[in-house]
């Protein structure tokens, strides 16, 4: 089974919650996504936050990654995936605001620079939708 975060949401899951079963963020095209994993612990927060037109999108981000990261801040290792935000070719106007939301996010991710955090980052190429999956029997994470 597998447990889908919601578009334009984020959440904190528990350990007990997924037990085995995967976590993913659905598809996401234009969309931002965030998985922050805590090995030890085994909680995860995910996030499917909606296009950069959304005024409300870095608010919540930093919502997000401050909880995470402030509940996380002695453990010895965090793991961070981050996708999303393609746009068309042809749309200038996309081009630029998937610009600015990858910015922002490398922004905010920088300003925590923590010594304990293992980063994969992967921006689609142009018209390409990603799904994130952190798979909940091995604990390792894919990007589809």
């Amino acid at each position: 089974m597998t447990q889908t975060i919601i578009q334009g949401t984020s959440r904190r899951f528990d350990p007990e919650e997924y037990d085995d079963e995967d976590i993913e963020t659905g598809g996401m095209g234009p969309c931002l996504g965030i998985l922050i994993y805590e090995p030890t612990s085994k909680v995860v927060y995910g996030g499917h936050f909606d296009g950069w037109t959304h005024t409300h999108v870095p608010h919540e981000v930093t919502n997000m990654l401050d909880e995470a990261f402030d509940e996380f801040a002695s453990s010895a290792s965090i793991r961070v995936y981050v996708s999303g935000c393609c746009f068309a070719q042809s749309a200038a106007d996309e081009q630029q605001t998937a610009k600015e939301l990858r910015t922002f996010v490398s922004d905010e991710l920088a300003k925590r620079n923590a010594q304990n955090i293992e980063l994969k980052i992967l921006w689609p190429t142009i018209e390409e939708s990603v799904n994130m999956t952190l798979h909940g029997t091995t604990r390792t994470f894919e990007m589809s």
